[in-house]
């Protein structure tokens, strides 16, 4: 299976990350059927539906912060914190001026493929278990 970033068709982007996330989303609820089998003898609905929910939630987490490197959140702090450092050390700025060094640091990105598809799976099942919980409870 090709990552959807790897794609140059809009459409064909779209449906390949329509698939990860539908392949996400059955997977780990499959997983964790299968999981409370294991671990229980019988099978809850309550406890399985709470694990679903803790994990769902995690899994968002993860997408979310994967998301947040993808894109560069955090890059202009980072070049902030280095110029401010730069600026205080005075040895190494007087260096820089007698080497004629930029002052400018190159930002890097970071491609992260599941970041969109662990996001929106994480959001599909932190709402499917908050409904099925509210209806059970």
């Amino acid at each position: 299976m090709q990552d959807a970033y790897s794609l140059r068709n809009k459409s064909e982007r779209k449906y390949a990350m329509k698939n990860q996330i539908l392949l996400l989303t059955i997977c780990i609820s499959s997983s964790f059927f299968i999981i409370t089998l294991l671990i229980s003898f019988s099978f809850n609905l309550l406890p399985f539906w709470d694990t679903m929910f803790a994990c769902s939630l995690l899994l968002t987490l993860i997408g979310a912060s994967m998301y947040m490197l993808q894109s560069g959140f955090f890059q202009p702090y980072f070049r902030y914190f280095r110029y401010f450092f730069r600026k205080i050390n005075r040895p190494e700025q007087m260096a820089d001026q007698v080497e004629r060094k930029d002052n400018d640091i190159p930002t890097t990105s970071i491609k992260l493929p599941l970041a969109v598809p662990f996001t929106v799976t994480g959001i599909i099942l932190t709402i499917t278990t908050s409904l099925v919980s509210f209806l059970l409870y």
